[in-house]
């Protein structure tokens, strides 16, 4: 949980991150402890897109690579629409 808390201290702080941002980050987070924190966590868009309550997948694709480009995570996307994309959570400790 630190990690998360970690998290959330430097969203608050980083003007780039709004709403969208933080839901997806939340919503990979929910998915990762879901799965017994397996790394990487494999996630389909779809499945992202619902959990994260994000209108569309261009929405999706733009927040995910921007969390990616700010370091919040390590974003491997799979180009196959029946391949999952890994991600990587940086570790903050």
């Amino acid at each position: 949980m630190k990690q998360l808390d970690n998290f959330l201290i430097l969203a608050e702080n980083d003007p780039r991150l709004g709403l969208s941002h933080i839901c997806l980050y939340l919503a990979l987070w929910k998915k990762w402890t879901d799965g017994d924190y397996r790394v990487p966590l494999r996630v389909y868009r779809s499945d992202m897109i619902k959990l994260s309550k994000i209108d569309s997948p261009g929405v999706y694709h733009k927040i995910i690579r921007q969390l990616s480009a700010y370091g919040y995570i390590n974003y491997i996307p799979s180009y196959n629409h029946f391949a999952a994309s890994e991600i990587y959570f940086t570790n903050y400790e």
